[in-house]
């Protein structure tokens, strides 16, 4: 299965389950029995965001896509006390607000 192809539905199936496309850099999800590196898919994917089709874009722009690379240093926005990334990320998806700003127990 091409890698494009792959990673969709990966990334289709976590946004199903999740509601968003959050998804940090390490983590796998399993399509149909096979491991697909969703988190590296999407960070490879927006660094080359200016490469890609209309159609693949606006796929992941309906699915709520962080283009704004907020994951640097391989947390979330919404587990540092960076409010104008988190909202770049959060803002304007489907209505919702922002996550909470909090740190989750435990994180740095």
């Amino acid at each position: 299965m091409p890698l494009w192809v792959s990673s969709a539905a990966a990334a289709r199936q976590f946004h199903a389950r999740e509601g968003d496309l959050n998804v940090p850099h390490k983590p796998v999800e399993d399509v149909g029995g096979v491991p697909v590196k969703l988190g590296g898919f999407l960070d490879n994917t927006r660094r080359r965001a200016s490469k890609l089709t209309l159609e693949r874009h606006a796929e992941l722009d309906a699915r709520g896509m962080c283009w704004s690379g907020g994951w640097e240093g391989g947390r979330p926005p919404q587990w540092r006390n960076d409010k104008a990334t988190a909202l770049t990320c959060h803002g304007n998806h489907s209505g919702r607000k922002p996550p909470s700003m909090e740190r989750p127990r435990g994180g740095r």
